[in-house]
């Protein structure tokens, strides 16, 4: 221990690139080559002044008084390994990472985070590179070896650190300098949100990084409160590297419908859901691909297992981690107990340096440092903690609820309060597990230590379904309270019973699934409730009626944006609509979302509420025909022919009903457009005769230029191309100025079918890359399949067969992943597709086409000249 140096040190960490792949091809001559190397760190570390602090098979750990003595010995020791003469023709390839920071002894080694973090600095680099930390980048500054300079490589995320970390790269003269992206979080595909908190219980993760290694699909069980989707998110982070295709999280808690797992997963993934047969498609989306799932949350939609298990056995690189208060009970599945963190043993509590090494009093010592920076684990208030942790059962919610309350109150306080409630503690239903009923008590003590006001507006919040915005709290729940929203949001904060959620724009708040559940509880049966729900329900149906206009137009990308944020919330105020029977209000937000759902991927779900909303008895006629476009569009974009047809002429049957000249002449154009497609324009041009009168009677610029479209729409499945394109023409200059952008990307891409059709390719060209971009600027995939099925007939007639038909496999996984169905009632073929197979032949062209489907959606979109934001 006394050999060891403290304070600020430089610490190094090294070990082999591929050293099992070494010592597979090598053999028993891997034992010189490993001596030889071992040799050469050893001479060059003890030459610079370093000391080895420990080794374990091809790593190093060494440790440095002096920043600059640990560069040197790490690029000589490069020099030398780069020149050594290796048996067999073999390269010795040594990643090394380099950071200065705190040395603190932990036994007979380092303990503490900038240790850690040297590990994971030496963990992301490649064989022959030197990884700097910024801190000793900056403190050896101009100082560097000879021969030697720094390369800025940018900030990354590294594994268990919460913030991102500029990194640099020690350049030799002489020694290869160019690698690949160095190996972080940042470069490997994955949707894992940035933890704001340290993780404790290292055992936990191993354990479960182990399971996995063993099973395909672990699950992690145990009550709310116990830290199972921490965990995961840890252990995902552990093992992103092992991944080729990623990494991704679902959350599933706000899903209470098991039919919606699979859509939901789709999306998390970037692709829709197929209508017919989701788990089918999501299952050849998975084939070939090296991923981990994380499911959060299976609890509610438990039978979805059965799902899961389809996916697993269909895509063998498949794993899975899901976190649930009960087993899946699927074949194959491993249960993993997820235990309550480590207590100290209440009859020998010892030093609180030995107290301190116990995962849960490590945990309420961190979280009452958040509270209370100067708290400090003392002989004084030692034996008070680790019975705090005791009585918690050493559960992490509850445990975390109780450090929170040290801003106010000692330990000793806090033991007291919670002494004088073991009943309440353990008072929960006696068919809940025993740890359950615990942590129950323990959000209710937090509860309970709330003034009646700040208790009121806890329970309000029960009626959110997600996170929810400062003002949407005001409307719901002002009226019904005594205080002001903000400071009691904030207390509600400070007793952690809510969290603030961080935005671009608006203050939100968002509660943990557990303690919601606490909410929720609470709200049910109070006399105020009824008055609540409907508010919430009014509040977002003003919403979704306010921001809906803007789906369409330009900038739609923020506003679709916008009603994802509380999407959550919309589900659970539709719902209670219908529940209601209140058919007008969900009729209202049936009109208002579909073309969200449409746009964003949610067309299975909301039909399936539409259809809901639709078996409803009474709602005006007016308000009803809005709920039957948006089925039949809704239906239409699923290419359901007959519910498409049926629900577009009920439409117009109370259209015409209520008297309503706008809504009657929408009615008859959305008819319009099915009848073109599935059974020709004869029947549709009436329908469009009617609707362009009833236009030009009202002077609607937006509305004449998309009925006109609908006519040149008629003209174009008839075969008359030039009659096409002079009402496309002439719905442009219509629409000029409307900033109806969906309708004018429509209106450029028939256009460019149309020039197609007519031979003017380049002209066509033109009008399909303003048109796509108007789409990808939105992030609205239901577009996306026609485009690229164009630019692919577009490269056939310029006789580029080689991209033709990568495009034309892109078409089809685009059809395949994406809910929309477009090609379904539109011509898929390609003219002249067979002599492009020919031209290439028919086995490079499989190639092209397969090569095509495997492609991503934002490779695709590049391909054909567009930047994607999906």
């Amino acid at each position: 221990m006394s050999e060891l140096p403290t304070g600020i040190v430089t610490f190094l960490f090294t070990d082999i690139e591929g050293s099992t792949r070494l010592l597979q091809r090598l053999g028993d001559g891997y034992t010189s080559v490993l001596a030889t190397h071992s040799r050469i760190l050893r001479d060059e570390i003890a030459q610079a002044g370093g000391t080895v602090v420990s080794t374990e098979g091809d790593s190093f750990f060494a440790v440095f008084v002096n920043p600059r003595s640990a560069l040197v010995a790490a690029s000589e020791a490069q020099r030398r390994l780069n020149q050594e003469s290796w048996p067999d023709q073999s390269e010795v390839r040594v990643r090394m990472g380099v950071h200065t920071g705190e040395g603190t002894h932990g036994g007979d080694n380092y303990a503490g985070l900038d240790v850690h973090r040297a590990a994971r600095i030496g963990a992301c680099g490649h064989g022959g590179q030197i990884v700097l930390s910024q801190a000793t980048a900056l403190i050896v500054g101009s100082t560097l070896p000879v021969g030697t300079s720094l390369r800025e490589l940018g900030s990354y995320r590294l594994k268990d650190i919460e913030q991102t970390e500029p990194l640099y790269q020690l350049v030799i003269d002489g020694v290869p300098a160019d690698f690949p992206p160095l190996r972080t979080i940042d470069t490997v595909p994955n949707n894992l949100p940035i933890q704001l908190t340290s993780f404790v219980g290292r055992r936990d993760v191993e354990g479960v990084a182990a399971a996995i290694g063993s099973s395909r699909l672990v699950t992690l069980t145990g009550p709310g409160g116990t830290g199972k989707t921490r965990l995961s998110l840890q252990v995902a982070a552990e093992l992103t590297g092992s991944f080729a295709h990623g990494v991704w999280f679902v959350p599933l808690a706000p899903i209470t419908d098991p039919d919606l797992v699979t859509p939901t997963v789709s999306s998390m993934l970037g692709l829709q859901a197929s209508l017919e047969d989701p788990d089918r498609r999501l299952t050849e989306y998975l084939k070939g691909k090296e991923i981990l799932l994380i499911l959060d949350n299976l609890e509610q939609v438990l039978t979805a297992g059965e799902r899961v298990k389809v996916w697993l056995q269909g895509a063998l690189g498949l794993k899975v981690l899901a976190s649930s208060r009960i087993p899946l009970r699927i074949s194959g599945e491993r249960e993993y107990p997820v235990p309550p963190l480590l207590l100290p043993n209440p009859h020998d509590i010892g030093t609180p340096e030995t107290l301190a090494t116990y995962e849960s009093v490590a945990l309420f010592v961190d979280r009452a440092r958040a509270s209370r920076p100067d708290f400090e684990l003392n002989i004084g208030n030692a034996q008070h903690v680790a019975a705090i942790v005791a009585r918690l059962d050493g559960l992490p919610l509850a445990i975390e609820l109780a450090a929170s309350r040290i801003k106010v109150l000692s330990p000793a306080a806090i033991l007291e309060r919670l002494s004088s409630r073991l009943s309440l503690l353990t008072g929960g239903a006696r068919d809940l597990p025993e740890r359950q009923r615990t942590l129950r008590g323990a959000i209710e003590w937090s509860y309970e230590l709330l003034d009646s006001d700040h208790r009121m507006l806890f329970n309000c919040l029960g009626v959110f379904g997600g996170s929810f915005a400062l003002a949407q709290c005001e409307s719901i729940c002002g009226p019904d309270l005594a205080i002001d929203v903000l400071d009691g949001l904030a207390t509600l904060v400070d007793h952690s019973l809510l969290r603030a959620v961080a935005t671009s724009d608006e203050p939100r708040f968002a509660m943990l699934e557990t303690i919601r559940e606490l909410a929720q509880d609470h709200l049910d049966g109070e006399a105020f409730e009824p008055a609540l729900r409907g508010r919430h329900a009014e509040v977002f149906a003003g919403l979704a009626r306010d921001v809906s206009f803007h789906f369409t137009r330009e900038n739609s990308r923020q506003w679709l944006d916008r009603i994802a944020l509380d999407h959550d919330n919309l589900r659970t105020a539709i719902n209670f609509a219908i529940g209601q029977g209140n058919a007008d209000l969900a009729f209202s937000f049936c009109f208002a979302l579909w073309r969200f759902w449409q746009m964003r991927g949610w067309l299975q779900e909301g039909r399936g509420l539409v259809e809901r909303a639709l078996a409803l008895e009474g709602g005006s006629t007016g308000s009803r025909r809005d709920a039957l476009e948006a089925a039949g569009g809704l239906a239409y974009w699923q290419a359901d022919r007959a519910a498409t047809i049926a629900y577009y002429r009920q439409a117009i049957e109370c259209a015409r009903e209520a008297g309503d000249p706008i809504r009657l002449a929408d009615a008859l154009y959305n008819f319009s457009v099915p009848l073109t497609v599935y059974e020709g324009a004869e029947g549709a041009r009436e329908l469009l005769a009617e609707a362009v009168e009833i236009g030009e009677r009202i002077g609607d610029r937006e509305r004449l230029g998309t009925y006109v479209w609908g006519v040149g729409s008629s003209d174009y499945f008839d075969e008359d191309y030039e009659a096409a394109l002079a009402h496309y023409q002439e719905a442009a200059r219509y629409l000029e100025g409307t900033g109806a952008v969906f309708q004018i990307g429509w209106n450029e891409r028939m256009m460019a079918s149309t020039l197609i059709k007519l031979g003017r390719i380049d002209e066509a060209e033109s009008h399909l890359q303003r048109g796509l971009g108007i789409f990808v600027e939105a992030e609205d995939m239901s577009a996306f399949a026609l485009h690229v099925r164009d630019f692919s007939e577009l490269a056939l007639l310029r006789g580029e067969n080689a991209t033709a038909l990568l495009l034309a496999g892109s078409t089809a996984f685009l059809q395949t992943v994406s809910e929309t169905r477009m090609l379904d009632f539109v011509t898929d073929s390609l003219p002249s597709l067979e002599d492009a197979i020919s031209a290439v032949g028919r086995e490079e062209a499989e190639k092209l086409v397969a090569r095509g489907q495997a492609m991503s959606v934002p490779e695709i979109l590049a391909m054909v000249g567009h930047q994607s934001h999906v």
